[in-house]
């Protein structure tokens, strides 16, 4: 079981190291403020906001609404004599994190409030019981954002890969 919600993963592409920055390249944007962001469908528009290099990256996945578990996706590309080689390292954003720990202090000190009020059990067993649900929450609302990241990355990869 994950302690902080992370993956790695690791993708052998038939192409070089610098096609597949380039592909990259294509489907990104480079950060843009947030007042600058026009909401809507993001249809036709690139997949990434991030930098990339030659031989690194970091991106995340456009999204259209506010999302607390969008993993960043740090990676590197090493070229090889047959094609490149992938390796991704999905985190969450640090205010993921930052969340994630003020909601269980909140909850440490509302069950450490209860047992100094002598409030009774109940309210001790519920202050604790959210710790256990808020970090579950967490965990799985990142493992599925990762999972459509990842979607999206083989779809910029897609034609390479058949």
């Amino acid at each position: 079981m994950l302690w902080w919600p992370q993956h790695a993963q690791t993708i052998v592409l038939p192409i070089g190291g610098l096609t597949a920055s380039e592909l990259l390249k294509f489907h990104t944007r480079a950060p843009q403020p947030a007042q600058e962001e026009v909401p809507g469908p993001l249809k036709g528009k690139p997949l990434f906001n991030g930098t990339i290099t030659d031989t690194s990256f970091t991106i995340s996945r456009r999204v259209s609404y506010p999302e607390n578990a969008l993993p960043v996706v740090r990676g590197r590309i090493e070229s090889s004599s047959r094609g490149c080689i992938i390796h991704l390292r999905y985190q969450p954003f640090r205010s993921s994190i930052i969340f994630l720990c003020f909601w269980m202090l909140i909850g440490l000190c509302l069950a450490f409030f209860f047992w100094m009020g002598n409030k009774g059990p109940l309210w001790i067993a519920l202050a604790l019981a959210s710790l256990p649900i808020n970090y579950l929450i967490i965990v799985v609302n990142f493992t599925r954002q990762v999972r459509r990241t990842n979607e999206d990355l083989y779809a910029v990869f897609k034609d390479v890969l058949e």
